[in-house]
């Protein structure tokens, strides 16, 4: 770079001097330009050549550099100690093999970085690496959303030992908005009774809530709908829950007129409810309500885009202080600031035929499968 300016003043100066004599030297203007362009040729030839410098960049300003080809982040619900992964290729398309770093983060709902891990890849020439990275949720990890980052960094003589990334340069970052969920509790057909679940033996709607109407069906916890009747099932928390995260992966029964309930409740009516409902239908709709004051204070209805009856899917709630949210598969649907009760409520799971719908029962057997309800 000092060469170059050099180089530069010089002509400037050689340049100004034509100027001066074209302006005031006219006469000897035309006997003196023959002259100076030979001066200006002869200094262009001897003086040095500059060219420049290819480490005052860095050498990685001038390859390919090695990117995120694809990220598959981890989604859906876990446990505390389950293993989740987060899967991705890194493409290297220079000619030099490059040592890179991954960064991996995991974040709480509120942005909060509760984990990280760091790694160093090698990657090959003109190829794609496939990378995993594993990371085992700990049981001090509090129920609740989180989300995985995945940062890539490479720089000048960069090795595989080399912890300190102020000298590097990030080249790719991944996130992704839906996260997982996470929760401590778990129950399934297997562990309803001793999860302290209780099993309702009453009267809702046309529908009698039996205890025989609960039990195990295709290796799940089920709530059945029996043949020529209008009766239904009930399940419910012996203990009241508080805020928290509450989600169950289920498959609806196929019987019109009947709708399935996931909700938190305690007496009386009107007072203390937060709802998610379904029609048991193949063309159904998501109802979601909140209760509180003794009246009606939210509600939203939504046709769903799917076939509830056909497969599992899941559905959740997420309670607390300052918001209510609903989710279905992992996506959004609705967030509510107020107009919902804050007291301790019940955990609640049925399927019933309710007087406000048209429906006389099934000739069949119909059953509500549920693969598990988690909660914290």
């Amino acid at each position: 770079m000092r060469k170059q300016l050099l180089l530069a003043y010089r002509y400037y100066f050689v340049v100004w001097e034509v100027v001066f004599i074209a302006r005031n030297r006219k006469k000897v203007f035309f006997k003196g330009s023959l002259f100076l362009s030979v001066l200006v040729l002869t200094l262009f030839v001897i003086s040095p050549k500059v060219q420049i410098d290819d480490a005052s960049y860095g050498a990685e300003a001038l390859e390919p550099l090695v990117s995120l080809a694809q990220v598959k982040h981890p989604t859906g619900s876990y446990l505390n100690g389950n293993l989740i992964h987060t899967e991705l290729s890194l493409f290297n398309p220079s000619k030099a093999t490059k040592i890179v770093r991954l960064v991996w983060n995991l974040s709480n709902a509120q942005g909060k970085e509760v984990a990280t891990q760091t790694i160093s890849v090698t990657c090959q020439p003109m190829q794609t690496t496939p990378v995993d990275l594993p990371w085992l949720l700990s049981e001090e990890l509090a129920t609740g959303h989180y989300f995985t980052t995945v940062e890539l960094y490479s720089g000048t003589n960069f090795t595989a030992l080399q912890t300190d990334l102020s000298s590097t340069l990030r080249t790719g970052f991944h996130g992704v908005s839906e996260g997982f969920w996470l929760f401590k509790r778990q129950t399934t057909g297997e562990s309803l009774a001793t999860d302290n679940w209780i099993i309702s033996d009453k009267q809702l709607g046309k529908s009698k809530f039996k205890p025989e109407h609960v039990g195990i069906a295709e290796g799940q916890l089920a709530l059945e709908l029996p043949a020529g009747t209008t009766d239904g099932a009930e399940i419910w928390t012996q203990s009241q829950q508080s805020y928290g995260t509450y989600a169950v992966r289920m498959k609806l029964p196929n019987a019109p007129g009947s709708i399935t309930g996931f909700f938190l409740y305690s007496a009386p009516d009107y007072y203390n409810e937060i709802d998610i409902e379904l029609y048991n239908q193949p063309d159904s709709t998501l109802m979601l309500t909140t209760y509180a004051d003794g009246d009606r204070q939210n509600s939203f209805e939504k046709n769903l885009l799917f076939d509830p009856t056909a497969d599992y899917h899941e559905y959740l709630i997420d309670y607390r202080p300052e918001g209510l949210s609903f989710y279905v598969d992992g996506k959004w649907q609705k967030t509510w600031a107020g107009g919902y009760s804050h007291n301790p409520m019940y955990l609640m799971v049925n399927v019933w035929y309710p007087n406000w719908l048209e429906g006389s029962g099934s000739t069949e057997s119909k059953k509500l499968l549920i693969e598990w309800i988690r909660w914290y």
